[in-house]
């Protein structure tokens, strides 16, 4: 199939191409015969020389008549010389002549014309005048851009729409004083108020200096782009508000230096860019708000200072790209709130110390990339939250400081960053360090810390820091670590990972040629350490330590915290990592004496023992870290002070001496979430204390002690009026503790006790150090309790309700189908495996012990999110109805059914057995 009608000859013999537009007027366009595209002639025989476009062409028998000249229809036909359009022509459309650059002397554009497609004429470089009829009344964007040889233009002195005023060489629309079409001999008339969207667009020819009178308020997008002839200097009169885009590109013959307006409030974007040729000090005046994507992008020429005025609170990306001709300071004003991607990237010649104010919250990716000639520092204002953009500064020296507002540092954001110098401390604000972040920054010494909000660090993100001498902390929220993320640390001391879950490596190169430094994970995480992938191939240099994270108190008071020593051996504070630093802490031991029941550590020294607390606090947030050797006993017990004439009689700050959670036999008080006050807290055997962590006791009498243990003891409940049920096997493994988890609900939450919401963690088994099973409780008149086993075997489930009024406690095992009064026969026992249900058990209680009124007996339970019908049924329906009493399923049900798919919410269930009924609620998580 064609992309034309019919074909026919012209009178200078051209074959041209046409397509019926009209066929009951006979109108018809001249198209070109590949369509409507650029290369539409490809594969025919171009029109050359002169053509003549007939006013009609016949066709079956049919005169047509020549109304539109088609988009494309003699694209790129550069072998044309002259062009003679018909009067019955009334539309050219767009790219209609583009690049049909052998077209010389005159374009006459016939009065029966009306309008000119965008790029109609675009590249047409031979002609040299061009005359408008007096019907146009649209030209499209374009429309003349590039015809170089344009020497004159005249509009028809009957065109309404358009005019050529005072000869000025040029096409004005009347109506707005805009102009719209120039060319090399155009006068810019104090008539004119602005200067249209591509006006001169790619009018080389255009020489001289370029005077914009005061009239004009607006310069369009694209006016002068390409205008490279232009010398002298460039002055935007303060009569200009708009600046458009792209409005000076390329123009690189300017020779001069650049004034702009006081009325000019945005500078668009890529409006000076590639104006290589501009001089001397540029000088942007405090009416900008706005600099917008490679505003002045290659302006090489640009001498001394730059300065951002206060006004400006955007700065785009690529704004001073490669403007390498500064060479003196930046100013970068106070309301800048964004520093785009590689804003002065390749600004080579800036000198002295960087300063980003507060008010900046980004800066971008290649923001400062190879600006080379800082040799100074660098201060980031403490508003950023993306950082980035300082690749290869190599002459920024001085200490980094990382606000605590950063979320975010970007790949590449300091690599080759040489000069910088001192210990380097991520903040825990951020989440993601990106690849390469800090690659190659050798000048760094002392300690390298990463906080405790970082999930992941980026490939070689530090790789060969080589300067950093002390320690590595990489924080506990670390997931992922890229490839080769610290090779070539080969400075380091230690390294301390304070997460419990191995992060994944990327590669096996991640802690390469790092001088074999030992690296030190949390006590209970060490058989994870040296299992995980790829850290296997560290398991010689991995060793425990126990720590406790220790929030700064900044400006404020509280966050103090009860501490306490791990290891087995008696120690001074200043061997404790990170205890005693040089920002304001605070380390006290109590005692029970009216005149000073603290004791400072800075005026009274003392060292730390296994088994005592003591109050410590810090203006900055660290991390204590204990190395050494553990308290590795079972128990431990430790003897209280009483002194019945001291102000604070029994009391004593005691604390777990061992390297993972312990219990005590006591009732104990800590320190509340604010750190600013002891609350007491009721303990079961099911409360732990956990690492590095003090309490305060009290003694009674003398002679007496606090015993704790690695697990909880048996028979010394705190408190009364409790409910606890306990898991335990039945076995012994040799020497080890039997695993055991026991619950507690006690006295004081009324007969709620089984009421928590559906997060609150009630029964778990712990097994090497992990938690399993978690049992949780609505207010239903039953409760589930989730149990998995991580090994088949013998369990009993007991249960002691001390002073606890509940007349109905069933435990129901849905697997077994057995139901076990539990205020009758206390103990269970019973076979689990790994694959049971989670949901097996379920209690099933009363206050009163009438459970008909409570709650019906349930027939379905829930494991896994699916709901579980239990029972053999036939020819019954089970309908699950939401709140709105809407049936969301209605099913057939037989032998123990599972329903799966079911979203989260609470639903009641309709076991419909012919005419027995039975309902249930259920709450589906």
């Amino acid at each position: 199939m064609y992309s034309y009608d019919f074909s026919a000859i012209c009178e200078t013999g051209q074959t041209l191409y046409y397509n019926i537009t009209d066929a009951t007027n006979h109108y018809v366009e001249l198209t070109c015969p590949g369509g409507a595209i650029y290369n539409g002639w490809s594969g025919y025989s171009q029109p050359t020389g002169n053509i003549i476009i007939p006013e009609s062409v016949q066709h079956d028998d049919v005169a047509y008549s020549v109304t539109t000249i088609g988009s494309f229809a003699f694209s790129r036909c550069g072998g044309l010389s002259s062009l003679t359009l018909p009067n019955t022509v009334t539309s050219i459309g767009s790219n209609a002549f583009c690049f049909c650059s052998g077209l010389t002397d005159s374009l006459i554009i016939p009065n029966s014309v009306i309008s000119i497609g965008e790029s109609a004429f675009i590249y047409c470089l031979g002609f040299t005048n061009l005359t408008l009829g007096n019907s146009v009344t649209e030209i499209g964007y374009r429309a003349f851009s590039y015809c170089t040889g344009l020497d004159q233009i005249m509009v028809d002195s009957n065109n309404t729409t358009y005019d050529s005023r005072e000869n000025c060489n040029a096409i004005i629309k009347t109506s707005t004083n805009e102009l719209i079409v120039g060319c090399k001999n155009t006068v810019i008339l104090n008539s004119v108020t602005s200067i249209g969207k591509g006006a001169f667009m790619g009018c080389s020819t255009l020489t001289g200096n370029l005077v914009i009178p005061n009239s004009v308020t607006t310069i369009g997008d694209y006016s002068f782009d390409g205008c490279s002839g232009l010398t002298g200097d460039l002055t935007i009169p303060n009569s200009v508000t708009t600046l458009g885009k792209f409005a000076f590109a390329n123009c690189s013959g300017f020779m001069g230096g650049l004034t702009i307006g006081n009325s000019v409030t945005s500078i668009s974007r890529n409006a000076f860019w590639g104006c290589s040729g501009l001089t001397g000090n540029l000088v942007i005046p405090n009416t900008v708000i706005t600099i917008d994507t490679s505003a002045f992008n290659g302006c090489t020429g640009f001498t001394g200072d730059l300065i951002i005025p206060n006004s400006v609170t955007t700065i785009g990306e690529f704004a001073f790209n490669n403007c390498t001709g500064f060479n003196g300071g930046l100013t970068i004003g106070n309301s800048v709130t964004t520093i785009g991607n590689g804003v002065f990237w390749g600004c080579s010649g800036l000198t002295g110390n960087i300063v980003i104010p507060n008010s900046v919250t980004t800066i971008g990716d290649f923001a400062f990339d190879n600006c080379t000639g800082f040799t100074g520092s660098l201060t980031i204002g403490n508003s950023v939250t993306y950082l980035s953009g300082f690749e290869g500064c190599t002459g920024l020296t001085g200490n980094l400081t990382i606000p605590n507002t950063v979320t975010y540092i970007g790949m590449y954001a300091f690599s080759g960053c040489s000069g910088l110098k001192g210990s380097l401390t991520i903040p825990n604000s951020v989440t993601s360090i990106g690849h390469f972040a800090f690659s190659a920054c050798s000048g760094f010494t002392g300690n390298l810390t990463i906080g405790n909000s970082v999930s992941t660090i980026g490939n070689s993100a530090f790789q060969n820091c080589s300067g950093f001498t002390e320690y590595l902390t990489i924080g506990k929220a670390v997931t992922e670590i890229g490839s080769d993320a610290f090779y070539g640390c080969f400075g380091l001391s230690e390294m301390i990972m304070l997460g419990t879950t191995p992060p994944s490596l990327g590669n096996y190169y991640v802690f390469s040629n790092t001088n074999g430094c030992p690296i030190y994970v949390p006590y209970e995480s060490l058989y994870d350490y040296n299992s995980a992938t790829k850290w296997s191939s560290y398991s010689n240099r991995i060793y425990p330590m126990a720590y406790t994270t220790i929030s700064g108190y900044g400006e404020d008071t509280g966050n103090w915290r009860f501490i306490a020593f791990p290891l087995a051996e008696t120690t001074t504070p200043i061997s404790v990592d990170n205890m005693i630093t040089e920002s304001n802490y605070d380390l006290y031991r109590f005692d029970q004496s009216e005149d000073a029941e603290w004791r400072n550590y800075k005026a009274n020294n003392f060292d730390l023992e296994n088994g005592q607390g003591y109050l410590y606090a810090n203006s900055e947030d660290v991390n204590i870290i204990f190395k050494g050797t553990f308290n590795e006993d079972n128990t431990k017990t430790v003897d209280l002070v009483y002194d019945a004439n001291a102000f604070f009689a029994g009391w004593n700050l005691v604390g777990n001496p061992f390297p993972i959670n312990a219990y005590t036999n006591k009732s104990y008080y800590t320190m509340n979430e604010d750190g600013t006050a002891i609350e007491p807290v009721a303990v079961s055997m099911g409360t732990a204390i956990p690492v590095c962590t003090g309490v305060m006791v009290k003694a009674e009498n003398t002679g007496e002690s606090v015993t704790f243990s690695k697990t909880a003891l048996e028979g010394q409940l705190a408190n009364q009026g409790v409910l606890q049920i306990a898991v335990a096997q039945n076995t012994t493994r040799g020497n080890s503790v039997q695993d055991k988890s026991i619950v507690s609900f006690n006295k004081g939450d009324e007969l709620s006790k089984f009421v928590f919401n559906k997060d609150n963690a009630i029964l778990y088994i712990p097994k090497g150090c992990e938690h399993y099973a978690i049992a949780c409780a609505e207010k239903q008149g039953e409760m589930p309790l989730n149990l998995v086993v991580k090994e088949n075997g013998s369990y009993t489930i007991s249960v002691n309700p001390k002073d606890v009024e509940v007349k109905y406690l069933h435990l129901i095992d849905n697997l077994k189908g057995a139901d076990v009064d539990l205020l009758d026969t206390p103990n269970y026992s019973f076979e689990a495996k790994t694959s049971d249900y989670a949901s097996r058990f379920r209690l099933v209680f009363s206050a009163s012990g009438n459970t008909d009124d409570e709650n019906e007996e349930p027939f379905a339970f829930i494991n896994n999110g699916n709901i579980i019908v239990t029972g053999d049924y036939a020819n019954a329906t089970l309908q699950i109805v939401d709140l709105t009493g809407h049936v969301v399923v209605s099913t057939e049900v037989a032998n123990n059914t599972s329903i799966n798919g079911i979203a989260s919410g609470v639903y009641v269930l309709r076991l419909i057995n012919g005419e027995n009924v039975r309902t249930q609620k259920i709450v589906v998580h």
